[in-house]
């Protein structure tokens, strides 16, 4: 059962690993990347949002005073 789940973690990971210990520390270590990529990515995108949100509150204006 453990060695099923272990090897269902290898084959999502971007290794070739075989050893079980190295195999989990690389799971973890790719989890952290891919929260950190989440991080990040969340923040551009919010930050994105806001500018799209300004422009559009900006054109809103300009067509009013048309």
């Amino acid at each position: 059962m453990i060695n099923d789940g272990v090897a269902a973690i290898a084959a999502v990971l971007p290794t070739n690993e075989k050893q079980k210990g190295m195999i989990l520390a690389q799971a973890a270590a790719y989890i952290r990347q891919l929260q950190e990529n989440e991080r990040i990515n969340t923040n551009s995108w919010a930050e994105e949002k806001g500018m799209l949100e300004q422009d559009i509150a900006d054109l809103r204006v300009g067509f009013a005073g048309n």
